[in-house]
């Protein structure tokens, strides 16, 4: 990286700089050094207040669309060693940008980051702070820094295996099985009774987190898809809504889902428990004061 790499933001009225030929598509993850060299950035006008933004971050702010998209700096930039690895990360008034082994990230509020390692890793739609994903195994030390700047505190598994170490985030292991067919593994998730337990234990925990929390198995699409689908359906979220969620596995990681696997658990549940309320408690032993407690954490 040139000396010619290290600017303060723009002053009003913010602009990207035009050396870009204007922004790369809002969700993007943007790979090496983008082709950017030091020339790309002459013209950036000189700074009237810190925070600074430089180097690799300010090549991946730039590319992403700068000011225009992002806007000013809020914070300064800060350097983590995870996995012995240096990852950078520096706030901006609309999002994140990070930066580590060669590959830097842009995470907006309305289009979030994508991981490389783990397409299915998103937050779950209507609800607050609660994300979903696939196993994380094998991810990046950028990854990882990304997860925790995101304020993930508990990572909650559902199926068997290893879950990476990221420095602040404590991994909760409650298993639900997926033995048998589909439909009969789906419909488990309501009569068997390990499995209810476990489900219980997932939103339990939920509603007692005051940080966000990352829920997962190993594709993140169908015990990860049914527990969404009944915090969801407690905060209150509409039922199309709640399908369009669970067939987003489809366009983020390219894995299949069906709305009948779904609806023969709902249906399963329906017959046995009457409504999720009652499933809930009666089945997966919350407490009532439990499901308000989720509730108010969800909305």
């Amino acid at each position: 990286m040139t000396a010619a790499a290290e600017h303060d933001l723009p002053s009003q009225p913010e602009q990207s700089p035009t050396s870009l030929g204007g922004a790369l598509p809002r969700r993007t993850v943007l790979v090496g050094a983008l082709g950017l060299t030091g020339a790309a950035l002459v013209g950036v006008p000189a700074a009237q207040a810190a925070p600074r933004v430089s180097g690799r971050i300010l090549e991946t702010y730039l590319a992403a669309g700068g000011a225009d998209m992002l806007g000013r700096a809020t914070g300064r930039e800060v350097k983590r060693r995870i996995s012995r690895r240096n990852t950078y990360g520096q706030q901006f008034a609309r999002g994140t940008v990070w930066w580590g082994s060669g590959v830097g990230r842009v995470d907006r509020p309305d289009v979030r980051v994508r991981l490389t390692t783990a397409p299915n890793f998103r937050p779950v739609t209507g609800v607050r702070d609660l994300w979903r994903t696939g196993d994380l195994d094998g991810c990046t030390a950028l990854e990882k820094r990304v997860v925790a700047d995101l304020g993930i505190e508990t990572m909650i598994a559902m199926n068997e295996g290893g879950d990476p170490a990221i420095p602040g985030v404590k991994n909760r292991r409650y298993v639900i099985s997926n033995a048998g067919e589909r439909l009969e593994f789906y419909r488990g998730y309501v009569t068997r009774s390990a499995n209810r337990e476990s489900v219980g234990r997932v939103l339990r925990r939920v509603a007692r987190s005051d940080h966000p929390v990352l829920v997962h198995c190993r594709a993140g699409k169908d015990r990860t898809g049914w527990v969404c689908d009944l915090m969801q359906t407690v905060a209150g979220v509409d039922r199309q809504v709640r399908d369009v969620d669970y067939l987003a596995t489809r366009a983020y990681s390219g894995a299949e889902v069906d709305l009948d696997w779904l609806n023969a658990a709902r249906g399963q549940l329906e017959a046995d428990y009457g409504t999720v309320r009652d499933y809930l408690v009666d089945g997966c032993g919350l407490s009532r004061a439990d499901l308000t407690a989720l509730a108010v954490r969800l909305r």
